[in-house]
């Protein structure tokens, strides 16, 4: 499938930023200024992402599965596609985006411990439910379809044994 359907952008698009602000909100309710470094964090994340992983795709300027293909096309250069794997872009992103979806895991255990009210175990469980669970049903129904990942991806090498397992 070399086009997603607007659904499944839209889908992967609203669960990606939806966990970004409610994990903002759970280290917001930790502290402010923690709270604009997750922000930012986050920022950096899509960049980061959008520069090392998608500018080097099958999908640069094109409607990928997760909705950064036409992104990445307008704020960078196409990457020759044989750098896609290459340690040196895979490590970074991966590295930020584990950061951005473990940090309010740990502040929001940190609140549940420190400083509970009402509203941090709703953002913490909220939290929990946006961030991973999504990525069981809608992205391993992306990542199944992918042309990137018959090329080579290790997030596809990953999700195919899963897949091969469950059967």
């Amino acid at each position: 499938m070399e086009l997603y359907t607007r659904k499944i952008i839209c889908m992967n698009l609203i669960f990606n930023f939806l966990s970004y602000f409610i994990g903002a909100l759970v280290i917001f309710s930790f502290n402010l200024i923690a709270g604009v470094f997750y922000v930012i964090l986050c920022i950096l994340t899509i960049f980061l992402s959008l520069k090392l992983r998608c500018s080097y795709c099958f999908y640069y300027g094109r409607r990928c599965g997760f909705g950064f293909g036409i992104l990445s096309k307008i704020f960078f250069s196409q990457g020759e596609s044989k750098e896609f794997n290459n340690s040196k872009n895979v490590i970074p992103v991966l590295i930020f985006s584990m950061c951005t979806s473990i940090i309010p895991v740990i502040m929001g255990i940190i609140l549940l411990i420190v400083n509970f009210s009402v509203l941090h175990p709703i953002y913490f469980i909220l939290y929990i439910f946006v961030a991973f669970l999504p990525n069981f049903f809608i992205r391993s129904k992306v990542c199944k379809d992918c042309e990137q990942g018959k090329l080579g991806c290790p997030a596809y090498d990953k999700i195919s044994k899963q897949s091969e397992n469950n059967l």
